[in-house]
């Protein structure tokens, strides 16, 4: 009696340790993505094609035109994005740091879901919001926090699924809900619907499965069809149509080797909790769930892909983690005590970490050239750094070049237009990430083709996506 009341203390007294070591790191790594988030040039290349299209959005557009059209818009992800970034930019502007924020606090969201799934999980408060701060100090979604992107905001209705699917299991409509809007938005978040389909049919609940399974059909339906009816089919051109980038198996080592870098406790704690629920046979929501997002995180894979994609890996590694730790802790006596010590050392690795946040600085040589193509006379500038256009008020003629080089290669959508355009020499001024002579996934070989015959190269930067500006060739004299 005497030593399990000892251990229970110690158990307490490490889970608010943890909870304390977690506490500031998160509030660190928030802090320090803040300010992040104020960086006026682009930080990733899709920010600048999503704050482009919440512009259009405020100006009356569809984010999804048709891509015959001249500008060309082009956005492979569902609506609500879309949507959610153009109401900062109606209120503050085309600028990031508002939109950033609003990534920064959906983040924040994830983070409570992920703690209130785990108190679900294992009954401890506790543990449970220890898991979530220490997300929102992870390495990985440190760096992707303040970025511009869709992938959280997905997460947020995954994880809102997720804990309807577990908490109210008479309202599994309210589930089906999130779900379908999750996968609707980013049509790779797959993870969590498998899940809860393989997790109800080891449960063998029959009319819940068929429920579910019908549930998700129909609204997937629903939400794909009202959007190709309302434009037209540019939605679906859209969508799948820039899914069929190629697969750089290659990549996946070094993407798995930095997710594991960024915390190998949670990763041993999650391979120890899929090792303990294999030898039970015991395959609960956070088993299945961790098993399907490792599935889906081969998409990594895919050109043009980053280590976004591994965003719903780690939020998986997570849940699995806490669940086993919560199941270690009600086995009680020594196994409780060791799994708590080694849960602590999250918290201590997590504090060690907080020297290498990113910087909250501008980068000097981006800041220059954002500058300088700010105060440019002309607006017949094409640019792979879509964001640089946006913030300085010129016009896109090009949103998204990765996916409208995808697109081009298709008989129904060339980009002969594009192509002609550069021929006439109509552009003023064009920013390329990389020279036209090198392999490029954002430029078809006849634009680049275009370029090398009729512009010349007259600066180079190593700002991200700027790397090369070119001008249109002096014309040949006449005999």
């Amino acid at each position: 009696m005497i030593l399990a009341m000892t251990a229970d203390r110690i158990n307490r007294l490490c889970l608010l340790l943890l909870f304390s070591a977690s506490l500031v790191a998160a509030t660190f790594t928030v802090v320090n993505n803040v300010q992040r988030s104020r960086i006026f040039h682009q930080l990733d290349y899709e920010e600048g094609n999503i704050l482009n299209t919440a512009l259009r959005i405020n100006h009356g557009l569809t984010p999804y035109p048709n891509p015959h059209t001249w500008p060309v818009v082009i956005n492979p992800y569902g609506p609500l994005p879309y949507y959610l970034t153009a109401i900062p930019v109606h209120y503050f502007g085309a600028s990031f740091a508002p939109a950033r924020m609003l990534i920064i606090v959906v983040c924040v969201m994830c983070a409570l879901l992920i703690g209130l799934l785990i108190h679900q999980f294992t009954g401890s408060p506790l543990l449970g919001a220890s898991f979530a701060l220490l997300f929102l100090s992870h390495r990985l979604v440190g760096a992707w926090m303040p970025i511009l992107r869709v992938d959280f905001i997905a997460l947020s209705l995954v994880l809102l699924g997720l804990y309807c699917f577990e908490q109210r299991r008479e309202r599994w409509w309210l589930a089906v809900v999130f779900l379908a809007l999750a996968t609707f938005t980013k049509f790779s978040f797959v993870a969590a619907p498998g899940a809860c389909f393989v997790y109800l049919l080891t449960r063998k609940d029959w009319k819940r499965t068929i429920q579910f399974t019908v549930g998700m059909c129909v609204a997937l339906a629903f939400l794909f069809g009202v959007a190709i009816l309302v434009t037209h089919g540019n939605f679906a051109r859209d969508v799948f149509m820039t899914e069929t980038s190629p697969m750089h198996w290659y990549q996946l080592p070094t993407s798995y080797r930095l997710l594991l870098g960024s915390n190998p406790l949670i990763a041993a704690l999650a391979i120890a909790g899929l090792i303990c629920a294999f030898l039970k046979r015991q395959f609960d929501l956070p088993v299945l769930y961790a098993l399907f997002a490792l599935a889906e995180s081969l998409t990594a894979a895919k050109v043009g892909s980053n280590m976004n994609h591994l965003v719903e890996l780690v939020t998986a590694l997570f849940l699995l983690a806490g669940w086993f730790v919560g199941q270690m802790l009600r086995r009680g006596g020594a196994v409780g005590v060791t799994t708590c010590a080694v849960t602590l050392l999250l918290g201590v690795w997590a504090l060690l970490l907080l020297r290498y946040l990113p910087s909250t600085r501008p980068i000097p040589v981006c800041a220059a050239i954002y500058q300088s193509v700010g105060q440019l006379p002309s607006d017949r500038i094409l640019s792979e750094d879509v964001g640089l256009l946006v913030v300085n008020h010129k016009s896109v003629w090009i949103s998204n070049p990765f996916a409208y080089a995808i697109i081009s290669t298709s008989a129904q959508s060339p980009d002969t237009q594009l192509q002609q355009h550069i021929a006439d020499r109509w552009f003023d001024y064009i920013l390329l990430g990389e020279d036209p002579g090198q392999p490029s996934f954002r430029w078809s070989a006849p634009v680049q083709e275009a370029i090398r015959k009729n512009y010349v190269m007259i600066g180079q930067s190593a700002c991200r996506d700027l790397h090369s500006v070119w001008v249109p060739a002096p014309e040949p004299r006449k005999p």
